[in-house]
């Protein structure tokens, strides 16, 4: 039965997905020899019901929608024949269709796939540092302790790893807590630990599944929790998802029934989710969070998802999936705010994107026209934001010799590629000057 309802559900959405999608633009806009080039459905023309059946249709479709509506002309790559792609403009999306070997990782194994293309003069949309934090708990626990954002009391070990040192790592964690598997996903891979017994259990199922690795963490006595979606420099979406009291425990996810309130946060709070992004260096960040007085905890943070709308007035105050099972109305909903968001997503992605022509014109114009700049002594600490960081790395890579200001100002430079919060045909003489007055980097 659950099946059949996932097979009808699906229609709907395709159905729905195919009324949202703008043909007309598309034949306007497609253009074989395009510099913009879209990779979908990477295993065509293999697995092709498994395709369409999941959410990487759901995904591609909003990112070809969005790319019609900014960008001039668009081709796409379908299959897995990418190796030859040089100097162009390549957009993808985040699912498991990307990894058709099964590693235990798809962002790993995604991210050092498509790392050959920038060695081929490729500009990546979304950038790597992103994909990183998607089904990567490790990494992005790193990223947490790194910029000091708040999360629960957290120990990786090692499943496959003798028994008598994985007893003593969970010494000093109190019962209950939660083994959580890192690279999962949709409140997978997440086992509640009551006791020894249960502990001895969980691990003899990871090392069945041959999982490398986990995390140990704190369960925080909270019954609800809040879903934020910052992109760029904006909360575009807050929802708190409410389980209320079961016998047992549940994750907060709609599937068991929680309650769900899209009343927005306070203002101080929304700047604090806005700050961690910024710092984590993402365009787009979905946050699971605890917020109790004030005080929020993060528990994941996501750089890829398909969220939930907003319900109807008379679904309100009723278990969530009293409208999800409302095909019809909850299909197009979705449609319509993952579209949304995409949308906005992708117009951060492109904040910085300027043509040739473009970048010559800035040139001419620009007071560091014939400069060459070379990174100081100035140490770097914990607390710089990550794009900074890079920016600055970058120049030092050069040594002695510096790099030129044509450098910094072409289209894919790194330099370029680290700046946040600025229009797609900005000048970078600002960020220079920034760099430059606070001493970071120097004219050579």
């Amino acid at each position: 039965m659950k099946l059949i309802n996932h097979l009808i559900y699906q229609l709907i959405l395709i159905f729905y997905l195919l009324k949202k999608f703008p043909f007309l633009l598309f034949f306007k806009k497609y253009k074989k020899k395009s510099n913009n080039v879209v990779w979908i459905f990477p295993q065509f023309p293999f697995g092709i019901v498994k395709y369409f059946g999941s959410a990487a249709i759901f995904q591609d479709m909003a990112l070809v929608f969005s790319l019609l509506n900014e960008l001039d002309d668009i081709r796409f790559i379908i299959g897995p024949k990418i190796g030859k792609l040089k100097k162009i403009n390549f957009f993808y999306s985040f699912t498991d269709k990307y990894n058709p070997f099964s590693f235990e990782s798809n962002s790993r194994f995604l991210s050092e796939t498509i790392s050959l293309l920038e060695s081929q003069e490729c500009r990546i949309f979304p950038k790597l540092n992103e994909l990183a934090l998607w089904e990567d708990k490790a990494f992005m626990y790193e990223m947490f302790e790194r910029y000091q954002i708040p999360f629960p009391k957290t120990k990786i070990i090692k499943p496959l790893s003798e028994e008598s040192y994985l007893l003593s790592a969970v010494n000093d964690f109190n019962y209950p807590f939660l083994l959580k598997e890192h690279f999962g996903n949709h409140s997978k891979g997440i086992y509640h630990i009551s006791d020894l017994s249960e502990f001895k259990t969980a691990l003899s199922k990871l090392k069945e599944k041959k999982v490398t690795t986990v995390a140990v963490q704190e369960l925080i006595d909270n019954d609800s929790d809040f879903r934020i979606i910052v992109i760029g420099d904006k909360v575009f979406q807050t929802y708190k998802r409410d389980k209320g009291n079961s016998e047992s425990w549940t994750t907060t996810s709609t599937s068991n029934g929680s309650i769900i309130d899209f009343s927005p946060l306070k203002k101080d709070l929304e700047e604090k989710f806005i700050q961690f992004t910024d710092l984590l260096n993402l365009s787009n960040a979905a946050y699971d969070a605890s917020i109790i007085n004030d005080e929020i905890i993060i528990y994941e943070v996501s750089s890829s998802y398909l969220t939930n709308p907003e319900p109807p007035e008379s679904f309100k105050n009723k278990p969530y999936i009293d409208f999800k099972n409302r095909y019809l109305e909850f299909a197009k909903s979705r449609v319509d705010i993952v579209f949304f968001l995409r949308h906005q997503w992708v117009k951060e992605q492109l904040k910085g994107y300027i043509s040739e022509k473009d970048s010559e014109e800035i040139m001419k114009s620009s007071k560091y026209k014939n400069k060459r700049f070379i990174r100081t002594d100035k140490s770097i600490h914990s607390r710089c934001a990550t794009h900074n960081v890079n920016r600055w790395n970058w120049i030092a890579e050069a040594g002695t010799k510096g790099r030129s200001y044509s450098e910094l100002n072409l289209n894919n430079s790194i330099y370029r590629q680290n700046i946040k919060g600025k229009d797609n045909d900005h000048s970078i003489d600002v960020d220079i000057t920034y760099d430059i007055e606070n001493g970071w980097i120097k004219e050579k």
